[in-house]
């Protein structure tokens, strides 16, 4: 993971995708760029 540059402040996202495929799908594309940028990503299944 890199790391943040100064004065910016990294959140922990927290997932909680219902039971479908297409909602999961949507969330682990937006989780995959919130890692990318450094944030912590979490789901909760």
């Amino acid at each position: 993971m890199p790391a943040p540059a100064a004065g910016i402040r990294l959140s922990t996202v927290v997932f909680f995708p219902e039971g479908a495929f297409g909602p999961t799908n949507n969330c682990v594309g937006i989780g995959r760029v919130l890692l990318e940028r450094g944030h912590r990503v979490v789901f909760v299944v």
